[in-house]
């Protein structure tokens, strides 16, 4: 089934407002690949859990 004209333009608003972050892991950074791999493992999605230590940082930077 084709997308409809105004499903297509929706979308497009949706990911206009949506911002992408890239992070690069170099070979020297295996602890940092095994801990996401772990996590991916338990069943926590990558975003969700980068997004969970940002907040976790926020949280505490303002003392809560």
């Amino acid at each position: 089934m084709a997308i409809k004209d105004k499903d297509r333009k929706a979308r497009a608003n949706y990911r206009a407002k949506v911002e992408h972050l890239r992070v690069e892991l170099y070979p020297s950074e295996a602890d940092i690949k095994e801990r996401i791999a772990e996590r991916l493992a338990s069943g926590e999605a990558k975003s969700a859990y980068i997004k969970r230590l940002i907040r976790e940082d926020i949280a505490r930077s303002e003392g809560r």
